[in-house]
């Protein structure tokens, strides 16, 4: 029997790119360093100061592009004792909630967390002189990309509950 093969629309590959491979790439540089990291300090009695910065580094970027993966995928841990209990009009209704408070929420602080990053533009790492408005600037896609998910799910929501609880299409 022949797999229908699922063509990705730009959201996703855009999303997949962002929140996977990029991180993905960013953890097998981390295991490799980290691995020659480990040879140089037990067996060549050495360090690498700058390797160690630049782990730490990419360490922040790829855990905090990876983050926005579960809005995205909607596989996040969830707490659900009274939504499996409840119909689902009363799901959806939840879940646009959720998510107008997430979106609205993260939206309020951008502006906050811009002010940070740009003040964090003053301060520069000890070995690589890297300023740290750089090195924590993903934090801002991470928002970004955690408002759009959530911004889709929330229009989906809305919508499914206009058309008669049929789901809307992606």
């Amino acid at each position: 029997m022949e797999k229908k093969k699922e063509r990705k629309n730009w959201y996703d590959v855009v999303g997949d790119v962002i929140e996977v491979y990029i991180p993905c790439a960013v953890f097998i540089f981390l295991f490799v360093t980290y691995a020659i990291l480990i040879v140089y300090r037990y067996v060549l009695n050495s360090s690498i100061d700058w390797m160690y910065e630049l782990n730490t580094f990419a360490f922040v970027w790829g855990g905090i592009l990876a983050a926005s993966y579960g809005s995205r995928k909607v596989s996040h841990v969830q707490f659900t004792i009274l939504y499996d209990h409840v119909s689902e009009n009363w799901q959806k209704l939840m879940r646009i909630v959720g998510d107008l408070a997430i979106v609205v929420l993260f939206a309020l602080i951008f502006p906050a967390a811009l002010r940070n990053l740009k003040f964090l533009a003053v301060r520069k790492s000890s070995i690589l002189k890297v300023t740290y408005d750089y090195v924590y600037s993903p934090f801002l896609v991470y928002m970004g990309l955690t408002v759009i998910h959530h911004g889709v799910h929330l229009v989906r929501d809305i919508l499914s509950l206009f058309h008669g609880g049929k789901e809307v299409a992606k």
